[in-house]
C-alpha cells in the first residue's frame, strides 16, 4: 500500500497472558512501535499497549501503558475500551471465518478527538512462511 508495510503479530497464550507487536513501516523505514500484552484483570482481561518510536523511545510515560479492558466478547469477536474515559477509544478484534486455509483477523479502531469519530480497520492474513 504505496510503500507502507504494516503488521502485527501475537504469540499463543502463556504464563497468564498473550503479548504482541505492531510495526509501520513506510518508504523502507520503521515510522513507529507498539508492544501490547492481554493479561487477566481484576474484572476481566486488559489490553495494555505501549507506543514507541524507531529506537524504542516510547510516547507514553514509563509507568503509564494504556490500559484498555475488555468489554464484548461474542462469537469471533472481542472488543476492548480505553479505561481513560477523557479520550473515548476502543479496539475491535474480529477473526473472519477461515476460506481455505487463508485465516484473517480484522482489527478496528475507533477513536473520537475533539467531537469527531473516526474509524479505522486493519486487515491482516495468517501469514504462512
Amino acid at each position: 500500500m504505496n510503500g507502507t508495510v504494516i503488521e502485527e503479530r501475537w504469540e499463543e497464550p502463556l504464563g497468564g497472558g498473550m503479548m504482541g507487536m505492531f510495526r509501520l513501516v513506510k518508504d523502507g523505514k520503521t515510522r513507529f512501535l507498539e508492544f501490547m500484552t492481554i493479561d487477566p484483570g481484576e474484572s476481566g482481561p486488559v489490553l495494555k499497549l505501549r507506543h514507541f518510536h524507531p529506537g524504542l523511545i516510547a510516547w507514553e510515560d514509563k509507568d503509564k501503558p494504556l490500559n484498555l479492558l475488555l468489554i464484548g466478547l461474542a462469537g469471533r469477536e472481542a472488543i476492548f475500551e480505553l479505561d481513560d474515559k477523557s479520550r473515548p477509544t476502543k479496539i475491535i478484534f474480529r477473526a473472519e471465518p477461515p476460506k481455505g486455509a487463508a485465516a484473517s483477523l480484522t482489527i478496528v479502531l475507533e477513536k473520537e478527538t475533539g467531537g469527531t469519530r473516526t474509524s479505522q480497520d486493519f486487515r491482516y492474513r495468517r501469514d504462512t512462511r
